[in-house]
């Protein structure tokens, strides 16, 4: 739900002008999509750690945040658990991928830079494939709240975007613990959504659950059965991991969530055609579902895609069309496309008399070894 005029837009550019000009930005991994996440939390569980941010948002949280929050969502107990301030720069991240926030009960987004400053931005996807998208126009000053089972993410084609983030739990006692209750509650009426994100929990050992691969892949089945699309492609890739036997049914349940739309169901089908894993080798249809993974805007696929075109690998060699989709994911701020496109260009000048300057690849700078995926894994 987007709410306009929350914050008055001259106290918002203030605060722009703060997060603009801060250090504190990190570009550890995503815990999403594993790329530098050029980001900073003034918040962590319940506590401030930044006092300057503090002073700029306290009092909008205590006396705007949480007030709408808990009567919208029939939540008195409501407190805001974490906040973060994200950034999308030219040459570092331009996009955040498709998810749900799994670890809040609701979201509230503050948008902070002008929407003339940006193409594209936070979007929402009620549907399975990308062409469901709905971009949220947010102008300094504005909100917009979601709760737990809303699918959305952040694409960028130009410019530059700040945000300010709240996460709210349900109570101070789930801060404290790190749990979410909200997902139990739900998983006993059977919504798939909740059945869904308690899997990934107990496939990792998160929010208070202790790790459990046999419960994570019961509760991916329950809410696989029922056509969740996420839930049927975890599945598939966590079958995969065992091997043997569950191979096949593995397959089973990528065909299933990729011919429905799912952009990762895609993208986990070409690797186990690439690969002949449940399925026979066949790097025709690798290429055939990778190709519709990157045609919805998925990074890596893209990069892979373009590895193919340019060694024949499923397709005709065609540096055009590599060239194309190795680009395209390069200026998203995908590290490996970033090595490819850097390498091809050094390769391309070193002959040169006066070659020209490098273009500067922002995200390997740092981090050379993230996101070192390739077609056979």
């Amino acid at each position: 739900m987007k709410l306009s005029g929350f914050m008055p837009q001259e106290t918002a550019r203030a605060l722009l002008s703060t997060v603009q000009s801060s250090r504190s930005y990190d570009s550890e991994p995503d815990s999403v999509d594993h790329m530098p996440s050029f980001e900073f939390y003034p918040m962590i569980a319940g506590q401030w750690v930044d006092e300057t941010m503090k002073h700029l948002l306290h009092e909008f949280a205590e006396t705007v945040v949480l007030p709408y929050v808990r009567q919208t969502y029939s939540c008195p107990e409501c407190a805001v658990a974490d906040l973060l301030v994200r950034r999308y720069v030219v040459g570092e991240r331009r996009t955040h991928q498709l998810h749900f926030d799994s670890h809040a009960y609701a979201t509230v987004v503050l948008g902070l830079s002008d929407p003339s400053d940006f193409e594209g931005g936070l979007y929402i996807q009620p549907g399975t494939h990308a062409s469901t998208r709905q971009f949220v126009n947010l102008e300094p000053g504005d909100l917009f709240v979601h709760s737990f089972d809303l699918q959305h993410g952040v694409r960028l084609w130009k410019g530059t975007r700040h945000s300010v983030v709240f996460w709210i739990k349900t109570s101070a006692r789930s801060i404290t613990k790190g749990t979410t209750p909200w997902y139990s509650k739900a998983a006993e009426t059977g919504d798939p959504d909740a059945l869904f994100n308690l899997g990934e929990q107990y496939l990792h050992g998160t929010a208070g659950m202790t790790m459990n691969p046999s419960r994570a892949a019961a509760l991916y089945k329950q809410a696989a059965e029922s056509g969740h699309h996420g839930a049927q492609t975890h599945l598939g890739l966590l079958l995969a991991e065992t091997g043997g036997s569950d191979l096949r049914e593995s397959a089973k349940w990528l065909k299933l969530s990729a011919k429905a739309g799912s952009v990762l169901g895609q993208k986990s089908l070409a690797f186990a055609y690439a690969n002949g894993r449940g399925v026979e080798q066949n790097l025709t249809r690798a290429s055939k579902w990778m190709m519709r993974a990157a045609q919805q805007d998925d990074l890596e696929a893209a990069y892979v895609l373009g590895t193919m075109y340019l060694h024949g690998q499923g397709l005709k060699v065609s540096p055009v069309d590599a060239s194309y989709w190795l680009r395209l994911s390069a200026e998203a701020g995908y590290a490996d496309a970033q090595r490819e496109m850097l390498g091809r260009q050094r390769a391309s000048w070193e002959s040169q008399e006066s070659p020209p300057k490098l273009v500067r690849w922002g995200c390997i700078r740092d981090h050379e070894n993230i996101m070192s995926k390739r077609l056979e894994r």
